[in-house]
């Protein structure tokens, strides 16, 4: 009996230092993140090159993990890529672990469907996600690069550095 309650105070107390470790506002984030060493390397596989220097450019303007092209001598952590054929498919754009490097997939058929600045924002959400930050859903966060939903909105929201903050 001594030795399971041991046993029990052992587990909550790992767990009470676990969620002490968890970020505020856990909801918005994603539980993965492409960062390596600091920094997440990345191959350019898109025709949208203008949006997807928006988003870097975007989240490289903050303190923390850089987004920088990948070369002969480093380990690619993202592969920024355009998939056809998905007209009917319910999402713009998505950021997926992978084996090896992650994934960003933009949709083309809906990407060209979309005006200049909410490709902009599609790339830079996608990003985001890169970075370990879920998608905001609750309307409240509607001007918020990370809200789920396609908008025009270009500018980091004082929530979204507040999550990127809690991470980095």
């Amino acid at each position: 009996m001594g030795r399971r309650k041991v046993f029990a105070t052992a587990v909550l107390g790992a767990a009470s230092a676990l969620s002490l470790a968890a970020p505020a506002n856990a909801d918005h984030f994603s539980g993965w993140n492409s960062v390596d060493n600091g920094e997440i390397r990345y191959q350019d596989n898109t025709k949208y090159n203008s949006a997807l220097s928006f988003g870097i450019e975007k989240w490289n303007g903050l303190s923390g993990p850089d987004f920088k092209p990948d070369s002969f001598s480093t380990i690619e952590d993202l592969n920024v890529t355009d998939v056809s054929g998905m007209c009917s498919a319910s999402w713009i754009g998505r950021a997926t672990p992978q084996i090896g490097a992650d994934k960003v997939e933009l949709n083309v058929c809906l990407m060209d469907q979309s005006t200049q600045n909410e490709r902009w924002h599609v790339a830079a959400h996608e990003l985001g996600h890169t970075l370990g930050i879920g998608d905001h859903g609750n309307i409240q966060y509607y001007d918020a690069m990370m809200y789920a939903t396609k908008t025009s909105y270009l500018t980091l929201s004082q929530h979204d550095i507040h999550d990127y903050v809690a991470l980095w």
